[in-house]
């Protein structure tokens, strides 16, 4: 390659750029990095779910206080009969919310898939099952395929649900260092691939037990005799899952930057040095004076060797 050949890169300028001038790469970084900012600050502002679920609660009370109050009603495409808005704060409504809160949940459609399936995955949880199949997943995988192979597999881990964030994420890491490549980019590919491919897996997952059901209860309202089971987009989910891993690859080999496809050497700092000690001279001097001079002269000459 000719020396004048230069590659504009995020550490390597156009030329003529000033020293510390911002180029267009690290412009728009800059720019994703204050976005990505501002979603963090306005995110740590919301208050804990558990208040999320009253506020909610409270302005769903609200809200059927005013329809009820302007006589809003529909009409039931079950049975063509016609169901009025009840407010939930008035005497009825209040003692309906107590009264049937248990009926509420024991009816709940998903619940006894919710409950099997959660048990099984918190077994295979606890006995490191998903675990140790994770690991499998990305071990022993040439460096040509680790990219899909960990995107991949974080679509098998949506099976573990939330835990997948805490078993896949380092894991990742940990696999393209194995392979001499960014650590940060393996971490980053293990997120988007549980994060942005949430629920698309080639197994069942918890999520699809909690969508049938409601979808179920949904379509009782037009039909009380369907059902939709948890491998009603089995199929498009297969189909998703491989096609979500191919994206993350490409984007990850193409569109990322060149400074995080390989991992940079780690600088090694040189061996601290270390006066010289002194030693019993193994002369046989004359005397005490000669001696003690040849010690002297042994020890400043060793001496100018290491001092600064």
């Amino acid at each position: 390659m000719s020396s004048n050949d230069t590659t504009t890169t995020p550490d390597n300028p156009p030329p003529g750029t000033p020293p510390g001038a911002p180029t267009e790469g690290s412009a728009a970084l800059s720019g994703l990095l204050r976005v990505l900012g501002a979603v963090e600050r306005w995110g740590n502002k919301l208050p804990h779910p558990f208040w999320l679920f009253a506020i909610l609660s409270a302005l769903l009370a609200v809200v059927s206080w005013g329809l009820a109050a302007a006589d809003v009603s529909a009409d039931n495409p079950a049975d063509g009969k016609t169901v009025v808005v009840r407010s939930l704060l008035s005497v009825d409504g209040v003692r309906s919310m107590i009264t049937d809160a248990i009926t509420n949940y024991a009816t709940f459609p998903p619940l006894g898939t919710i409950l099997v399936v959660m048990l099984g995955v918190a077994v295979a949880d606890k006995s490191g099952m998903l675990t140790a199949m994770l690991r499998a997943g990305v071990s022993r995988v040439p460096a040509r395929w680790m990219t899909f192979a960990l995107a991949f597999t974080s679509m098998v881990a949506h099976i573990a649900s939330d835990a997948a964030y805490v078993v896949l994420v380092p894991l990742g890491g940990l696999a393209f260092r194995a392979v001499g490549r960014s650590p940060v980019l393996g971490i980053v590919v293990a997120f988007v691939g549980v994060s942005a491919g949430y629920d698309a897996s080639p197994l069942i997952t918890p999520m699809d037990a909690v969508l049938s059901g409601l979808t179920t209860a949904a379509a009782h309202t037009v039909d009380p005799g369907y059902t939709v089971t948890p491998l009603a987009h089995y199929f498009f989910s297969i189909a998703s899952s491989v096609v979500l891993a191919a994206v993350i690859t490409l984007v990850t080999e193409k569109v990322s930057p060149g400074r995080w496809r390989r991992c940079r050497p780690t600088a090694v700092r040189p061996p601290r040095r270390t006066p010289p000690t002194r030693s019993r001279s193994t002369c046989a001097p004359r005397n005490g004076a000669d001696c003690a001079a040849a010690g002297w002269s042994s020890w400043s000459s060793s001496r100018r060797s290491w001092w600064p």
